[in-house]
């Protein structure tokens, strides 16, 4: 939670965090805007605390027959953004780039603690 407009985060939390990157075509199914409402679906999905809902909706998908690689959302927490969720079964469509590196050092890490206002505590 935000405190005076800042997001205090341990250094040790920040420290223990890697970035991997993959190279790959992946098959994900869609749960964002008009064909989320077509499947009854709404921004409850990931506007929730509780992971209850999404967690139903992500086994749902993992059943299906169509055996996608994961699925597209739009991220709770940079709510203008979409995110994804990668099942364990994408693995063989999926190739590593380089090795991965520890969050603190990627290039993007300065921009994202400068948008989010994260201060290490």
């Amino acid at each position: 939670m935000p405190v005076k407009g800042a997001f205090p985060i341990a250094k040790s939390e920040i420290d223990r965090r890697w970035v991997h990157q993959f190279s790959g075509n992946l098959r994900l199914f869609d749960l964002t805007g008009h064909l989320l409402k077509q499947m009854g679906g709404h921004a409850g999905l990931t506007g929730t605390s509780s992971y209850t809902l999404p967690q139903q909706w992500a086994l749902a998908v993992y059943r299906n027959p169509l055996r996608v690689d994961g699925f597209l959302y739009m991220s709770r927490h940079f709510t203008n953004e979409k995110a994804i969720v990668v099942y364990d079964r994408a693995k063989a469509n999926l190739t590593a780039m380089g090795k991965p590196i520890q969050l603190i050092m990627a290039t993007e890490m300065p921009n994202a603690m400068r948008l989010f206002n994260i201060v290490p505590a």
